[in-house]
């Protein structure tokens, strides 16, 4: 269930994002759903999609947040989350991670 639902948002993804950001967390609204909240100080957290529990990772790697999803043993994917200022951007990179080894997605948002 969880592979699913995590695999149909990627081939599926939102049209819009609206990201916040405070000192200690960061919240990520897609167009469509409940917007997902992280810390990104490296710890395990739960987080529920759609009555599911998810185990969460997020961290701050060289300015971007990387947030890892453990779908099954073994098996994560990796969003990371990243800006570019010219022209301004938001650029996320989806790794389907298995073993350490997988495909990956970009997707680019124009920002306003």
């Amino acid at each position: 269930m969880r592979n699913a639902q995590l695999t149909n948002e990627v081939r599926d993804p939102s049209a819009r994002l609206v990201i916040t950001e405070t000192a200690t967390e960061v919240a990520i609204a897609p167009d469509r759903g409940p917007a997902r909240t992280f810390h990104p100080v490296g710890k395990e957290e739960v987080l529920q999609l759609d009555g599911v529990a998810v185990v969460t990772t997020a961290t701050r790697e060289a300015g971007r947040l990387v947030v890892r999803y453990k779908v099954d043993q073994g098996r994560e994917l990796r969003y990371t989350y990243s800006r570019i200022a010219s022209p301004p951007q938001l650029v996320v990179d989806v790794q389907f991670l298995e073993r350490g080894k997988g495909d990956s997605v970009k997707r680019v948002y124009e920002l306003d």
